[in-house]
């Protein structure tokens, strides 16, 4: 098949809804879901994987791209997160982005029969120079705080 034919193809078969995804319903289960971008800005993110999780085929294929850093122009991306507790965070600047870390993704996939793989996509510490507050610290690694985007795929082939 060419690039082209198979570009066609996919553009007849691509569904775009443009509504939160637990207001959507749908005829048929996924076999692909991609997201860029997009996981670090749905409330409720458990809720929203087990429903992905029911309207997806079981071998479903997928790639997530999530960008864990503060969606602002900042020198650092990760400024204004790691110096206030989640709380603090949406009180100041709204709730834009849930929070979560890459571990806690990786969870939210697994508790909901996803089976998935993480890879580190790049690690972002420079110009960070505040304090992390302790909600930060006794939750998560400093590796895991400054990792900025995380590809999320499913796990089907993959070595165990």
């Amino acid at each position: 098949m060419t690039f082209d034919k198979f570009i066609m193809l996919l553009q007849l078969k691509i569904f775009v809804e443009d509504k939160e995804l637990l207001q959507c319903e749908f005829a048929n289960k996924f076999d692909i879901v991609l997201s860029k971008s997009c996981l670090e800005h749905i409330f409720p993110l458990d809720g929203s994987i087990k429903y992905l999780r029911n309207i997806t085929r079981e071998n479903v294929r997928f790639i997530h791209v999530v960008d864990f850093g503060n969606h602002m122009s900042t020198k650092n991306p990760f400024m204004h997160i790691y110096d206030n507790t989640p709380e603090s965070f949406y009180k100041r600047f709204g709730k834009t982005i849930n929070l979560y870390r890459p571990s806690d993704v990786m969870a939210i996939h697994e508790n909901n029969d996803f089976e998935v793989k993480m890879t580190p996509y790049y690690y972002f510490k420079e110009f960070y120079n505040k304090p992390l507050h302790s909600y930060w610290i006794e939750r998560y690694n400093k590796e895991e705080l400054f990792l900025k985007a995380v590809i999320f795929t499913d796990a089907i082939g993959s070595a165990s």
